[in-house]
């Protein structure tokens, strides 16, 4: 089934999970039924699974409950699985700075993860990632346009690059999976 082949991909390939890890799964009543699925994947690999329900947050950027926080700067694995984003705050910040890994799955669904887009994550494509992240670092303008008349130019000059590859492997990375942008 798709939905627990997608779980264990985000677990094994995005996630990264190894067997002395501690796993630490955020979700709402939105996600709730996402956990069988990642639950079940994640048992596979650890028996250290902290699951934590929060409130549904009104707005993306939200701290979450300081409850929350704490057993984020524990976990060397943190999946969010909340309908809206936790990645812009200061506790997925400060349980980066701790070690953590993150990755944010903001507005997952069952239908996410029936989306064939999430196996598209793909670590090899991380040298493409990083080569546009360099000319991106080193540029200084950016120009865009289209046949339907679009002419944008932006200046990026001093401006450093966000590379996002869809995939955490080492402390203190953010991931999206499946987006993979830089």
């Amino acid at each position: 089934e798709i939905r627990k082949k997608a779980g264990e991909y985000l677990l094994f390939n995005c996630g990264n999970l190894k067997s002395e890890e501690n796993l630490l799964i955020i979700y709402d009543k939105t996600t709730e039924s996402l956990l069988k699925y990642i639950e079940s994947a994640a048992s596979q690999i650890t028996r250290s699974i902290k699951k934590n329900k929060i409130n549904t947050l009104d707005q993306h950027g939200l701290e979450p409950p300081e409850k929350t926080a704490v057993y984020m700067k524990e976990s060397d694995l943190i999946l969010a699985m909340t309908s809206k984003s936790l990645a812009h705050t200061r506790a997925r910040n400060n349980a980066c700075l701790s070690g953590s890994r993150y990755l944010s799955l903001a507005e997952y669904s069952l239908d996410v993860l029936e989306n064939e887009a999430i196996f598209g994550v793909k670590k090899e494509k991380i040298n493409e990632l990083k080569k546009m992240e360099l000319i991106l670092n080193k540029g200084k303008k950016v120009k865009v346009t289209t046949n339907l008349g679009t002419n944008l130019e932006l200046n990026i000059n001093n401006r450093i690059a966000n590379n996002c590859p869809g995939f955490v492997e080492d402390p203190e990375q953010l991931g999206s999976p499946p987006d993979m942008e830089v």
